[in-house]
């Protein structure tokens, strides 16, 4: 595995990631079809570099799966990014954001 189909690995999970409409790294999501395109594009770059060392199927498998493990990784890492922001916006003055879960009351059955 090089160092080149790792990168051309992580631009497409991030090309996937920013197409995406629940995306939180941009304001708006990448058109689809460019965001498919991207990802496409970039995991045939890292399938050839790794097919130049390990067999076709063997390629396709840790390409994939590489794929998948930062399609898993990359949302919890801008939401890391994101938390410090946040925290510093509450420093600031700024209203802070509440808890939005419903309290639950206990009432007495009357006898």
């Amino acid at each position: 595995m090089t160092p080149g189909a790792l990168l051309a690995i992580a631009m497409a999970a991030v090309c996937f990631y920013l197409g995406a409409m629940r995306q939180q790294w941009l304001e708006s999501p990448w058109p689809l079809k460019a965001s498919l395109i991207g990802t496409v594009f970039f995991l045939m770059i890292a399938w050839n570099l790794i097919h130049a060392s390990l067999h076709a199927g063997t390629a396709t498998f840790v390409t994939l799966s590489f794929f998948m493990l930062a399609c898993l990784i990359l949302p919890c890492a801008v939401f890391l990014l994101k938390v410090p922001a946040t925290a510093a916006k509450q420093e600031t003055g700024q209203k802070p954001i509440r808890n939005s879960s419903p309290k639950v009351i206990s009432q007495k059955k009357s006898q």
